[in-house]
This record gives C-alpha cells, sequence and structure tokens, in this order.
C-alpha cells in the first residue's frame, strides 16, 4: 500500500476523532451560541481531515490508473516478445530448402507471330480431343502431346531463363525495377526456371514444360514445372515460408520479346515441407534494362515486361477473413 492509501486511513480516523472532540468540549458558547475557540479548532481540524481524506482517495484512485496502463504496456512488450519469439523459431524450423514451381503462362495468340502456332495447337487439340472425348470433357483442360515448333516464331523452339525475385520490403522491390540491369544477386531471395520445350537445345537443363489446351474457351497456356529448385538465399529476410506472406515477387523472362507473348497468369510454389503458396495475379511493370550485346560487348538500353504480385500480409488475410 501506498502513502495515499495510509493517509486515507489515517484521514477518516482524524475526522472521527475531531468530530467527537468537538461533540464533548463546548464548541459553542451557552448564552452568545457562538463558537468558542476549541470549537473553532476542532470544526477546523475535521475539515481539514476530511479535505485530506478526499485528496488520499484521488491520489490513490490516480495510482491505480497509473498502474493499470503500466500492467496494460507491459502485457503488451510480452506478447510482442512472445510473438516474435514464436515467429523466429517458426522460421528456423521451416527454412526454404528445396521449391517445387507450377507456372502457367497464357499465349496471346492474338499477336501476329503467334497466329500460326495457335492454330497448329487448336488443330492437334481437336484431334487429340476427338480420340479421348470422355477424359477431356472431365477436366476441360489438357495438354497437348503433339506439338508442331516449327511454327513457333524463328521456327524452332525457344530457350530462356525465367527469375522469380523475392523483396520483403516493397520498397527494395520498387528501387530494382529502377536499375537499370538485373544481376544474379538481387532480391533477398530467387528461383530459377529454365524455360525450354523438347528436344532441349543449348543445355542438358530443362524443367517440364507443357502446352495446355482449354476446350471450354480456346485458350492456350504453357505450363512450366521446376521440380527440386534450390532458392539462392542473398540475406537474412527471407529465410522460411513464414516471411514470404507481405513479400513483392518479380517475375522475369530474360529475353524480353518473350515477355510480349507469354504472360503469366499463376504460380504455385511447394516447399519441400508441403507448404503451398498460390499466387492468380500478375500486374505488368514496362522496365528499361540494359541488354548486353555480344557483338560490341556493351549494355544496350531494352525496353522489357516485368510482372510484379504482392503477397497479401497475415494481417490483411485476418482481416479480410
Amino acid at each position: 500500500m501506498g502513502f495515499s492509501a495510509y493517509w486515507k486511513e489515517v484521514a477518516v480516523v482524524l475526522a472521527g476523532l475531531f468530530a467527537i472532540g468537538g461533540l464533548l468540549s463546548e464548541a459553542k458558547d451557552k448564552i452568545t451560541g457562538k463558537f468558542t475557540a476549541w470549537g473553532r479548532v476542532f470544526f477546523t481540524l475535521t475539515i481539514l481531515s476530511t479535505m485530506g481524506g478526499i485528496y488520499a482517495q484521488w491520489s490513490d484512485s490516480a495510482e491505480q490508473e497509473k498502474r493499470s496502463k503500466q500492467a496494460q504496456v507491459e502485457t503488451l512488450n510480452l506478447l510482442e516478445r512472445t510473438q516474435k519469439s514464436v515467429y523466429d523459431l517458426s522460421r528456423l524450423l521451416q527454412p526454404i530448402e528445396k521449391v517445387q514451381v507450377n507456372l502457367f503462362y497464357k499465349l496471346d495468340c492474338a499477336a501476329i507471330k503467334l497466329k500460326a502456332f495457335c492454330s497448329s495447337v487448336r488443330s492437334q487439340a481437336k484431334v487429340q480431343e476427338r480420340i479421348e472425348p470422355p477424359a477431356i470433357r472431365g477436366r476441360g483442360v489438357f495438354s497437348v502431346r503433339k506439338v508442331d515448333w516449327s511454327k513457333w516464331p524463328g521456327g524452332s523452339t525457344f530457350f530462356d531463363f525465367v527469375t522469380l525475385y523475392f523483396f520483403k520490403n516493397r520498397n527494395d522491390a520498387d528501387e530494382f525495377l529502377k536499375k537499370q540491369n538485373a544481376m544474379d544477386d538481387d532480391g533477398d531471395m530467387s528461383l530459377e526456371l529454365v524455360l525450354q520445350p523438347q528436344p532441349r537445345l543449348l543445355l542438358n537443363r530443362g524443367d517440364d514444360l507443357s502446352v495446355e489446351f482449354d476446350a471450354r474457351n480456346g485458350d492456350i497456356e504453357f505450363m512450366v514445372i521446376g521440380s527440386q529448385i534450390t532458392p539462392k538465399i542473398n540475406d537474412d529476410k527471407m529465410l522460411s515460408a513464414v516471411d514470404i506472406p507481405g513479400a513483392t515477387m518479380v517475375l522475369m523472362n530474360r529475353s524480353p520479346w518473350l515477355s510480349s507473348y507469354l504472360i503469366p497468369d499463376s504460380a504455385l510454389l511447394t516447399t519441400a515441407r508441403g507448404q503451398t503458396i498460390e499466387t492468380d495475379s500478375f500486374e505488368p511493370i514496362t522496365v528499361h534494362f540494359a541488354d548486353f550485346d555480344l557483338q560490341s560487348g556493351t549494355l544496350k538500353p531494352s525496353e522489357s515486361q516485368v510482372f510484379v504480385h504482392h503477397f497479401k500480409s497475415l494481417i490483411d488475410r485476418t482481416h479480410k477473413e
């Protein structure tokens, strides 16, 4: 108990004693009816002790309110420390080691250079649909097995690297998009896929790419499956799957011309522990990166499109639900 609590009790006792003293003494003169000297003393002391009790009560209430606010602050601090400890523990227990990336591209079949390829794929899909109607009707979307890559622009298959850059801080992603060239160590974390249909050309490597046909609307997609991709970790901001909510992902095709034909539609990331992160929307952004020119040996400005996705934070998801 503080001083105010003791004084509150003392003031009540003193007020009672002074009141009793006033009653027992000759507080008023019997002849004149005026207060005597002792009456004035006891009356004054009674008033003062009563006021002291009131002040003690107010002071005690103020101290209790202060202690209550301090307890609330300490509780919040404890919860924040506990939350951070749980978060840090989750990061240690759920590291990003190997990732499978399912990436879906829509083809811009309205582009003049892709019309011959899209027409060829649709023709082959119709043939395949007649041969396997029950299975195809059940799914609506199916893989076209026989693709005539001679109809692709340039008369052959293509080869390209696709890089997914992850930034925990959105401002870092914005600064990256302002750069003149993209480097391998950009981003807090990055994943790289090789976009190369069969037969594989330049490298004895290539992630699985299939041509998908949607029988419901005639759309054509590329589905790229990159299995067991080891992420490139550049700092400690992106170490675990729990770091991805609230982060920003930038998808970049190394060949600028390919970005004008292939539009990312969705992506599914699956960690080795079975955690899945899905994206279903990309924002196209025009950037001006510099490409290395083999003939001159210099960097030349080049306009290209990258595709950005902002993952919802855990707080945004909670509010939405």
